[in-house]
């Protein structure tokens, strides 16, 4: 009786088991990522208050439009060779995508899909973010100590540096071993609006922090 309710056991888990292992990849095999977005969340703050910790408070500003060209991954063993594009794994963009950075949901559950593609599985020392463009329109008023006048509701172009060569660098380090899989990346506000320049001009110099 003991024997037979051994066996009935080990049937019942074999299912279970292969479904499990069905689901790992080893190094080599690709994997179906998706590359999500959500931001921060905002500190608590009285009606009109302004943070003046930061360059530009981030309630001042109504939208961050950046136009991403391509998401890549640097393999664990191409650390050191950052500077080389050929380092680099693509996920594949067809075609740019425009993200409002500012406009983000907070939550995991709500979060962006940026994008979904391909990729060799393995371990990722890095990903990043190749950006071919970005504006910038501010909701209230803000003074970035130049001569230009940035005007409420108008929008600015923002200069990225490197944005589509080095791109936006999340310093993330993924293991990529499912079938599917879902890469969560956090746009942080509050670092991002700490350091932002302006020139006589009225190009936005600022590098979005994504982690």
């Amino acid at each position: 009786m003991k024997s037979r309710v051994r066996t009935l056991c080990v049937a019942l888990l074999l299912p279970a088991l292969v479904g499990a292992c069905n689901d790992s990849l080893a190094p080599g095999e690709m994997a179906t990522v998706e590359i999500r977005l959500r931001q921060t969340v905002a500190p608590p703050s009285e009606p009109g208050a302004v943070d003046t910790s930061l360059a530009v408070d981030r309630n001042a500003v109504a939208r961050l439009n950046v136009v991403v060209s391509e998401v890549e991954f640097l393999p664990a063993d191409q650390v050191g060779n950052e500077a080389d594009p050929a380092a680099w794994v693509p996920i594949g963009l067809t075609i740019p995508v425009m993200v409002d950075l500012a406009g983000l949901p907070t939550e995991d559950l709500s979060s962006l899909l940026l994008t979904s593609g391909d990729v060799e599985a393995g371990s990722y020392s890095n990903v990043r973010l190749l950006v071919s463009g970005s504006t910038i329109t501010f909701g209230a008023e803000v003074d970035l100590g130049v001569l230009f006048t940035f005007e409420v509701d108008s929008t600015y172009t923002v200069d990225i540096p490197a944005g589509d060569s080095t791109g936006i660098l999340t310093n993330l380090a993924v293991t990529i071993d499912k079938t599917s899989q879902a890469i969560n990346l956090l746009f942080d506000a509050d670092a991002t609006f700490l350091d932002v320049t302006a020139t006589d001009s009225g190009v936005v110099n600022l590098l979005p922090v994504i982690r």
